[in-house]
């Protein structure tokens, strides 16, 4: 009776055992992919604030060409 009750423990502990490093492992799993989407996540903000900054850049000079070429028709106008 006592040795039935010892397996029945044991068996329950093993059973909890193998479901704590099964989470674990699962729990290891989803960090590792947080960590790799925020490292992504991060990449594309960078590239994004890069972009950004270029085509600020590029419309200052678009809009600097075109208030140039309109001084230069309003002149030849004159």
């Amino acid at each position: 009776m006592l040795d039935a009750q010892k397996l029945l423990l044991q068996a329950d502990y093993d059973k909890v055992v193998y479901e704590r490093d099964e989470m674990r492992k699962y729990a290891d799993a989803v960090a590792a992919r947080v960590k790799a989407k925020r490292a992504e996540m991060s990449r594309l903000y960078l590239e994004n604030k890069a972009l950004y900054e270029q085509i600020k850049d590029k419309t200052q000079k678009l809009t600097e060409q075109v208030e140039r070429n309109q001084r230069l028709a309003a002149e030849e106008k004159k």
